[in-house]
């Protein structure tokens, strides 16, 4: 069985708050890899984030699915707290990506 999630109108509204609130809060929203989203916030040495991973089964990737997602984890405190020298091997490492 194939899913193929979209949000709803609700969740739509809902993100554009977010995307909003993260703007001011200095809180990056990146699509990592067409199948990975996620949000961060450099915190000096440190550094917040939170991620989305689309799943197997998702025919299409769907960049405001994972934003809505990852953001709802950013904003609940589901989000790891790492060191921003460590954050930034992982992000060279996994998506040859550094951000900050």
């Amino acid at each position: 069985m194939q899913s193929n999630s979209k949000l709803t109108a609700e969740q739509k509204f809902i993100l554009r708050d977010w995307l909003d609130i993260a703007i001011e809060d200095n809180i990056q929203v990146v699509n990592m890899d067409n199948v990975t989203t996620m949000a961060y916030r450099d915190r000096g040495d440190n550094v917040e984030f939170s991620l989305a991973v689309m799943s197997s089964n998702e025919k299409k990737f769907r960049a405001k699915v994972g934003q809505y997602h990852v953001l709802e984890r950013f904003f609940d405190g589901n989000h790891v707290i790492m060191r921003r020298i460590d954050f930034q091997i992982m992000c060279e490492a996994i998506w040859d990506y550094w951000g900050l």
